[in-house]
C-alpha cells in the first residue's frame, strides 16, 4: 500500500506512485502467506509468524518505513525488470538444479569461503517496542553461541538490531535468531552459467551438487545477476543458505516477565528529630554580627535519602 501510495485527505499522497502491475501480486500473496503462517510454542499458544504495529508520522520518509516493516519481517526486496518482488522469511524451494559440469570452465570463477574475523558477527542484541511497558523500547535476551565465538578466534562480536516496527517479544527473538543464523552462512561464489539459467532471478534458490566442492544439493540464493546479451550466458553472485535458519523449535523464546508500569507515589518521610535553634554568627572578636540557623536531625533514621532541601522565610 505504501508503494502503491496512500491518500491523505487535504495533503495528497504519501507514499510511491507505483502502477499495481509493477507490483506482482503472486509474489506479494507469498510473502503475505508466510507472515500468516501459526507458529505453535510448547504448551499451546500460537501467533502468526509476522506481525507489525507501528505508529507512522507523515513526515516520516515512506522508504525508512517500508524498510522497518521489512526489518521486522525477515523480509527482502529486489527489483527485476521493473518489478518489485518481496521474499519473506527463509528462502524458497530451488528452481534451478546445478552441478559442476553446468559451470561454464571459459568464465573466471571466485569464491569466497569466508569473511575476515573482524566483519562477522557471532551474538545479537535487539530492542523492541513493548505493549506491556507502555511501548517503551525493551531489551531482548541477548543470543550468544560458545561454538560460534570459537571459530572468530575467541571474541565476541554482537550485532544490535532496532526492531520499532515489531512490538511482539517472541517474534523479536524469531527474527534475531533468524538474522544471526543466516550471518554464519559465509560461502560466496561467482561463476557463470549457460543460457537455461536465464529463469533465475534476484533472491531466486538454486541448488548446487558439487564433488569439488563437497556439496549435495546445497542451496543457494542468488544476489546478482549479468546476462550476456551476445553469448545468453548468466554470470550468477551467489551465497550460501538455509531454509531451517528461519524456522524455531516449539520451546525457543523466552515469556520475558511483566514489567509494573503502575506510578505509585513516594509516600512523606518525616524527618525524625528535627528542630531549629537561633544562633549568631560571630566576628574574630566574638561580636555577633548576623543572626544564623541551626538545623539538627537524626541522619540514621533517613534510609534512601540522598539530600535535604529547607526553606526559611
Amino acid at each position: 500500500n505504501i508503494m502503491r501510495g496512500i491518500e491523505i485527505p487535504d495533503l495528497g499522497v504519501w507514499g510511491g506512485g507505483l502502477p499495481k502491475a509493477d507490483l506482482p501480486l503472486s509474489d506479494w500473496f507469498a510473502a503475505m502467506n508466510v507472515c500468516d503462517q501459526i507458529v505453535t510454542r510448547t504448551g499451546g499458544a500460537s501467533s502468526p509468524r509476522y506481525r507489525a504495529g507501528y505508529e507512522i508520522k507523515l513526515d516520516a520518509e515512506p522508504a525508512a518505513v517500508i524498510e522497518e516493516l521489512f526489518r521486522a519481517s525477515a523480509t527482502q526486496i529486489a527489483e527485476v525488470g521493473g518489478l518489485f518482488k518481496p521474499r519473506t522469511g527463509g528462502p524458497g524451494l530451488p528452481i534451478y538444479l546445478m552441478s559442476d559440469d553446468d559451470i561454464v570452465i571459459t568464465s573466471p570463477q571466485e569464491l569466497d569461503p569466508f569473511p575476515g574475523a573482524d566483519s562477522r558477527f557471532n551474538g545479537i542484541t535487539a530492542n523492541a517496542p513493548d505493549p506491556d511497558t507502555v511501548w517503551e523500547p525493551r531489551p531482548a535476551p541477548d543470543l550468544y553461541n560458545a561454538g560460534w565465538e570459537a571459530e572468530d578466534g575467541g571474541k565476541r562480536r554482537v550485532a544490535t538490531l532496532d526492531l520499532p516496527a515489531c512490538p511482539y517479544p517472541l517474534q523479536v527473538q524469531r527474527v534475531m535468531r533468524a538474522y544471526i543464523k543466516d550471518e554464519r552462512r559465509f560461502r560466496r561464489h561467482n561463476l557463470t552459467l549457460p543460457p537455461d539459467a536465464a529463469i533465475l532471478e534476484p533472491l531466486d534458490t538454486l541448488a548446487w551438487t558439487s564433488e569439488r566442492n563437497g556439496y549435495s544439493t546445497k542451496r543457494f540464493e542468488v544476489s546478482e545477476l549479468q546476462d550476456d546479451v551476445v553469448t545468453v550466458l548468466q554470470g550468477v553472485s551467489m551465497r550460501e543458505v538455509d531454509p531451517t535458519d528461519y524456522d524455531d523449535p516449539p520451546d525457543f523464546g523466552d515469556v520475558l516477565p511483566a514489567i509494573s508500569t503502575v506510578r505509585r507515589p513516594i509516600p512523606a518521610q518525616v524527618l525524625e528529630g528535627f528542630d531549629v535553634f537561633a544562633g549568631s554568627t560571630v566576628d574574630a572578636s566574638g561580636n555577633p554580627r548576623r543572626p544564623n540557623l541551626r538545623l539538627v536531625w537524626d541522619g540514621d533514621e533517613q534510609d534512601g535519602v540522598a539530600g535535604i532541601e529547607w526553606e526559611v522565610r
